[in-house]
C-alpha cells in the first residue's frame, strides 16, 4: 500500500538525517523510500487517472508534496532548485529524546517555535510564545533538553 504525506514524513527526514554529505532530489528518494514501505512494481507504477499529456506517479507526487511540507515547516533547506537538505530544526527534531514526532508538525505556530529555538542558540530566550503553551509537557521537555 502507497503510504500517505504523514507516514512519509519521517522516513523522509531520517533519510536525509542519515545521508548529510549532500543534497538529494526526489528522484533519488523513490527508491530507498520504495524499499523501506515495501512497495510493489505496480505500486511504483500507479499513475493518476487523470487525462493528463505527462506521467503523474502517486508515490512520487507524494514525496514531493511531502517536501514541501517539510520545507515550510522549516524541517529540510533547499540549497538549489529541486534538491534538499536536512536543517539544523529537522536535526534537532530527529535528534530530541522525549519529543514525539507527529506531535512536533501539529504545533499551531512550527515557524515562530523554530525561530525561538535558533534564537535560543545564539542568546536565551525566556519563554516561547504563549500560543505555543498549550503542549505544555512537550515544552517542557525541550526546555530541558536545551539546558543539557
Amino acid at each position: 500500500m502507497i503510504p500517505t504525506t504523514t507516514e512519509l514524513e519521517q522516513s523522509i527526514l531520517q533519510f536525509l538525517y542519515n545521508r548529510p554529505d549532500r543534497p538529494y532530489c526526489a528522484q533519488e528518494m523513490l527508491f530507498p523510500l520504495a524499499n523501506q514501505f515495501r512497495l510493489t512494481l505496480e505500486e511504483l507504477k500507479a499513475e493518476y487517472t487523470l487525462q493528463t499529456p505527462r506521467h503523474r506517479y502517486i508515490f512520487l507526487e507524494r514525496i514531493q508534496k511531502t517536501l514541501g511540507h517539510l520545507l515550510s515547516t522549516r524541517m529540510i533547506e533547499r540549497p538549489r532548485r529541486g534538491y534538499y537538505s536536512i536543517s539544523a530544526g529537522g536535526r534537532l527534531l530527529l535528534e530530541a529524546p522525549t519529543l514525539g514526532f507527529p506531535v512536533a508538525l501539529q504545533l499551531e505556530s512550527f515557524n515562530d517555535f523554530m525561530e525561538n529555538l535558533q534564537r535560543q542558540a545564539e542568546e536565551p530566550v525566556p519563554l516561547p510564545p504563549a500560543r505555543l503553551r498549550r503542549p505544555k509537557r512537550i515544552l517542557e521537555e525541550l526546555k530541558e533538553w536545551a539546558k543539557k
